[in-house]
C-alpha cells in the first residue's frame, strides 16, 4: 500500500495520475486545496493518525516552498522506517522545496524530477545525486483538459455572448507578490499585479479579461482591477473550457501554461523585467513576451505564435514511475 500526500493542487494531480488505474493500492492525505483533487480521481482518504504510518510500503509526497504537509510526511515516514519518495513537478526553487523554516534539509530517500535538466538543478541545489531520478511527469504526458462542449452552457455562454466583438484574454494568475514579501524565494523582477496592469493598459473597449485564480489566491486581492472588462473566472467553469474559449492565454510561469500547451499552440508567458528563465520558453511550448509593446503586437496579430506541445517530451512518464514504485515496494528501506 502506498500513501500519497501533498498540500497543493498541482502535485496532487501528479500523484493521483500515478494511482488512477489502480486506486485500491493507494490512500491519500490532503489539505483543503488538495483533497478535492484526490477525490476527483476516486482515491480513498487515509483515516488513521499521521504518526501511525508504518503499515505503508511507500509514502509519496509532492513538494512545497514552505513547511507543511509535504515535509511533515517525509519526516514521519523516515522516522517510521518507511520508504519516502518526493516528486518535483516543476523546475523552480528546488532547494526551498527540501528546506524547512530553520534552513534544515528535509530530503526523502528518493526524489523524482521531470527531466535531465531538472536533475542537474536538483543536484546543484544540494540533493545527493544518487537520490535523484529523472522519470518524467504524468500530468504533462497526456492532455489534462479535454476539449468539450461545456463552454456552450451557462455560465460561460453568457460571457461569450457579451464579448462577441472583442477578445477574451484568460490571465493565469499566481501568488507571487505575497511570496516575495514572505521571502519564500527571490523576487524575479515582476509580479502578478504588474502583469495584469500591463494587460489592462492595452485593452480595446470590447475586450475582456478573465482572471483564473491559483487555488491559494483570494479573489479580493484583485478588487482594484475588477470592472466590466476585468472579471474573476467563475470557479464552476471547467479549466478546459476556459482554456478552449479564450482568444489568448496569458500567464507568467505557472505549470498550467505547460499543461495548456497540450491543448493549443499559442500560450503566452509575459514576465516583464524578469531575471530568470521559464522552462516553458526553454522547451518551446510557451512564447516569451519581453515587454508590453511585444504583448500588444502579439494580441493584435502582428506577431504570429506557433508553439510546440509538451506531450511528446514526457511520453512514458507514468509507466516509468509506476515501475519504479513497484521495484521500491519490494526493497528494504535504505539511505
Amino acid at each position: 500500500m502506498i500513501l500519497l500526500g501533498t498540500r497543493d493542487a498541482g502535485p496532487a494531480h501528479y500523484l493521483a495520475k500515478i494511482a488512477e488505474d489502480n486506486p485500491q493500492n493507494f490512500r491519500f492525505i490532503g489539505s483543503r486545496i488538495s483533497k478535492p483533487v484526490f477525490k476527483m480521481y476516486g482515491l480513498e482518504e487515509f483515516s488513521g493518525v499521521m504518526s501511525g504510518m508504518s503499515g505503508f510500503e511507500i509514502i509519496m509526497t509532492g513538494t512545497c516552498l514552505d513547511s507543511g504537509l509535504d515535509k511533515d510526511l517525509v519526516i514521519i515516514g523516515k522516522a517510521n522506517g518507511v520508504t519516502t519518495v518526493s516528486v518535483v513537478d516543476h523546475w523552480t526553487f528546488i532547494k526551498e522545496r527540501f528546506t524547512d523554516e530553520k534552513n534544515h534539509a528535509v530530503i526523502p530517500y528518493h526524489v523524482i524530477v521531470n527531466d535531465d535538466y531538472a536533475m542537474s538543478l536538483a543536484i546543484s541545489a544540494g540533493i545527493p545525486s544518487e537520490k535523484v531520478l529523472a522519470l518524467g511527469n504524468p500530468v504533462l504526458e497526456f492532455p489534462v483538459f479535454k476539449n468539450n462542449d461545456a463552454i456552450a452552457k451557462a455560465p460561460a455562454g453568457k460571457v461569450i455572448d457579451s464579448i462577441e466583438n472583442g477578445m477574451l484574454l484568460l490571465f493565469i494568475s499566481e501568488q507571487l507578490a505575497q511570496d516575495y514579501r514572505a521571502h519564500l524565494y527571490q523576487d524575479e523582477g515582476y509580479d502578478e499585479y504588474r502583469v495584469l496592469e500591463d494587460i489592462c493598459s492595452i485593452l480595446e473597449p470590447e475586450d475582456r479579461v478573465w482572471i483564473k485564480l491559483h487555488p491559494q489566491e483570494d479573489a479580493a486581492k484583485y478588487n482594484n482591477f475588477l470592472s466590466g472588462q476585468v472579471l474573476i473566472a467563475d470557479s464552476s467553469i471547467p479549466t478546459g473550457s476556459l482554456l478552449e474559449t479564450a482568444d489568448w492565454i496569458i500567464g507568467m510561469r505557472s505549470m498550467l501554461l505547460l499543461e495548456a500547451s497540450n491543448m493549443r499552440c499559442d500560450i503566452l508567458s509575459y514576465r516583464p523585467g524578469t531575471n530568470s528563465t521559464f522552462i516553458g520558453n526553454k522547451l518551446g511550448v510557451t512564447l516569451a513576451i519581453e515587454d508590453k509593446n511585444m504583448l500588444k503586437k502579439v494580441l493584435r496579430g502582428k506577431i504570429k505564435v506557433k508553439n510546440s506541445s509538451i506531450m511528446a517530451l514526457f511520453k512514458g512518464s507514468t509507466t516509468r514511475i509506476r515501475a519504479f514504485l513497484d521495484h521500491m515496494a519490494s526493497c528494504e528501506v535504505s539511505e
